[in-house]
């Protein structure tokens, strides 16, 4: 069984919203580290013909495969 460590973060409460004050405390995490950027959904026009390719080569697979079953 783990044990929790009691401090005056604990909570008893399991539903109880964590927040990440510990680990800021403790120098863990930084107040920057909080938010995670989101990837652009711009994709050049490398990055298009690779899923081009791989979607290409998924269905070959797929074909190829209940041509096996089948």
């Amino acid at each position: 069984m783990i044990h929790p460590v009691i401090d005056e973060f604990w909570v008893p409460d399991p539903s109880h919203g964590r927040s990440s004050k510990l680990a800021e405390n403790k120098g863990q995490m930084s107040v920057k580290e909080q938010s995670m950027p989101v990837p652009s959904r711009d994709l050049s026009q490398s990055q298009e013909d690779l899923i081009d390719g791989v979607d290409r080569r998924l269905t070959e697979l797929s074909t190829r495969e209940a041509q096996v079953a089948g």
